[in-house]
């Protein structure tokens, strides 16, 4: 029995460990994964309001467009939203966060529309679609941002290395305004 318990701990190390070490991967999966299906949603939704007043060959060229550009933008934040803070940009990471916040927020309402529309008279329908579309835009928002602040501040910009190959800029700049002072380190 005791060899199961250790066995058993073992593996669950070994998951836990492969989580953590895959943490930004899973939570990008996931994060897409929400944008996927807003865009199928939307996809739906444009060709039956494009269906109706235009050419088949034109609704579905707009019903593939749209959907497309609107999860494009969500995705572009989101890779560059992680980068920014990534690479200590905060304010800049904080800026596209506040776009993906603008385009979750066109999304939400997108979302809403789509429910009223398509649970027609049944309220309960309608509370269950707006529940379910608003969790899945809000969740790729709540998954950008913790993916941001996961990847964020790793690294101190004031690092040395011994081997002064990974000295970062203020360091640099440091030592160049005590060289010119006749300082050295």
């Amino acid at each position: 029995m005791q060899n199961y318990h250790q066995n058993h701990g073992s593996l669950d190390r070994s998951i836990m460990e492969w989580l953590a070490d895959n943490s930004a991967t899973i939570i990008v999966l996931a994060t897409l994964g929400t944008f996927f299906l807003c865009g199928f949603l939307e996809f739906h939704y444009y060709l039956n309001s494009f269906g109706q007043g235009l050419s088949t060959e034109f609704a579905i060229a707009i019903a593939i467009a749209l959907p497309f550009v609107i999860q494009g933008i969500r995705c572009a934040t989101v890779s560059n939203s992680a980068k920014l803070f990534k690479e200590g940009k905060k304010v800049r990471g904080g800026f596209v966060i506040l776009c993906s916040f603008a385009t979750s927020v066109f999304c939400a309402y997108q979302m809403t529309t789509l429910a009223t529309a398509w649970a027609g008279t049944d309220q309960t329908l309608e509370n269950t679609l707006f529940l379910t579309l608003q969790f899945l835009v809000w969740a790729g928002f709540a998954l950008e941002i913790i993916l941001a602040v996961s990847v964020s501040g790793n690294e101190s910009k004031h690092t040395y290395s011994a081997s002064n190959s990974t000295i970062k800029r203020p360091i640099r700049e440091e030592e160049e305004a005590f060289s010119k002072n006749g300082a050295t380190y």
